[in-house]
C-alpha cells in the first residue's frame, strides 16, 4: 500500500513538473490521496516508534512495566554510589535469544520461546568474564 502510494505521488509530481496540458488528476483522486497522506504517514511513524521501543525492551530483557521502575532503581543506586544493571539483562544477544529463541534464522517467525515462562536466567557478575 505504501509503495503504491509513493508511486502515485511520484507520478503526480512528474505531471506538475512537466508543463504539459495533459489530463489533470481528478479531484476525487486528489482528495483520497490527501486523506491517505494524513492517515498513513502518522500511522507509519507511530508503529515504527512502537517497534523500536519494543526492540529496546527486548535488547534489555525487560517488560514495559519494568522499564518504568528502572529509572527509580537507577536513581536509588546512584545515591548509594553504585552502578545499576537490570537483573535479567544478560547482554543484547543473549537477551534476544531468551526472548526470540536460540535459532537466529527463525527470529522473524512466530515461535514459542525457550523455557517454562516462570523461571528466567539472571545476570551473574561472576559468570561474566
Amino acid at each position: 500500500m505504501i509503495i503504491l502510494y509513493i508511486f502515485r505521488l511520484v507520478d503526480l509530481v512528474r505531471h506538475i513538473d512537466s508543463k504539459s496540458r495533459g489530463p489533470m488528476m481528478p479531484p476525487l483522486e486528489a482528495a483520497v490521496l490527501a486523506v491517505q497522506m494524513f492517515v498513513l504517514i502518522p500511522t507509519v511513524l507511530c508503529v515504527s516508534c512502537l517497534f523500536f521501543y519494543q526492540m529496546q525492551l527486548v535488547a534489555e530483557n525487560m517488560t514495559s512495566m519494568e522499564s518504568f521502575d528502572r529509572e527509580f532503581e537507577e536513581r536509588k543506586a546512584r545515591k548509594k554510589g553504585k552502578s545499576y544493571r537490570f537483573r535479567y539483562d544478560r547482554g543484547c544477544y543473549r537477551n534476544m535469544k531468551d526472548v526470540l529463541g536460540n535459532n537466529v534464522l527463525l527470529w522473524v517467525l512466530p515461535s514459542i520461546p525457550p523455557g517454562d515462562g516462570l523461571n528466567y536466567k539472571q545476570y551473574n557478575k561472576t559468570a561474566e568474564v
